[in-house]
């Protein structure tokens, strides 16, 4: 695997700022553009997840299907777990629900479930999703009532949709 390691990072702070400020969804495509190229594959992938959750026609998913080798995949995921664990790269962009995306959209509910059980809320939400698709409501309840009972800012969430589950089966 080759990157073009040059990249004009003037432009990418202009795209950069455009997509996360205004939202803007062509210069997220060109922001992917420069950073794909460059090996900066979890930078695209936040800016890709940020602008298909306000309304573009699904960039996280055509770039999910770019990363067509294992290689690309697991560089992705790699990015964005260091992204994550980074407390002065934490940014709008939330590499931890960028993740949860791309995990979703890759079907690798192994890995959702190892970071749900680590407390990632975005992947407990995305893994309950999978088993529910997978008609296991018993076990997308439990990670579901796991997450709520971590209690973080999230945790109304996660039980108001383990309820839901629970309604829809009576």
């Amino acid at each position: 695997m080759r990157f073009n390691r040059f990249v004009d990072e003037d432009r990418v702070s202009y795209l950069h700022s455009l997509v996360f400020t205004f939202g803007e969804f062509e210069a997220a495509d060109e922001l992917i553009e420069l950073l794909m190229p460059a090996g900066r594959i979890g930078e695209a992938v936040i800016a890709a997840r940020h602008v298909t959750a306000y309304g573009s026609d699904d960039a996280l998913g055509r770039l999910s299907r770019r990363l067509d080798t294992p290689e690309l995949l697991t560089l992705a995921i790699t990015q964005l777990e260091q992204h994550d664990a980074d407390p002065e790269a934490a940014e709008e962009g939330s590499a931890a629900h960028a993740l949860a995306e791309l995990l979703y959209l890759r079907g690798l509910l192994d890995r959702l479930l190892g970071r749900a059980n680590a407390g990632d809320f975005f992947a407990s939400m995305r893994a309950a999703d999978i088993l529910l698709n997978q008609g296991r409501t018993d076990e997308a309840r439990r990670v579901l009532s796991d997450q709520a009972e971590r209690d973080g800012p999230y945790g109304h969430n996660a039980r108001s949709k383990a309820e839901t589950i629970g309604e829809n089966q009576t």
